[in-house]
């Protein structure tokens, strides 16, 4: 279960960089602020917290 929503995130944000490709000269952190990326990384950041938190109140 974990393994298939670590896949299914990571192919999602492969998707996102795809599709967010300019071909002005934009910083990256102005990109990555206003793109769905930021939510994506902070499901992940959220997800490993959630499994860390778990296995050590285990």
């Amino acid at each position: 279960m974990i393994l298939e929503r670590l896949q299914f995130i990571f192919i999602s944000a492969l998707s996102v960089l795809v599709g967010s490709f300019h071909a002005e000269e934009e910083a990256f952190v102005d990109r990555f602020i206003g793109s769905p990326l930021l939510v994506l990384v902070a499901i992940i950041v959220i997800d490993v917290a959630a499994i860390i938190y778990h296995k050590i109140r285990r």
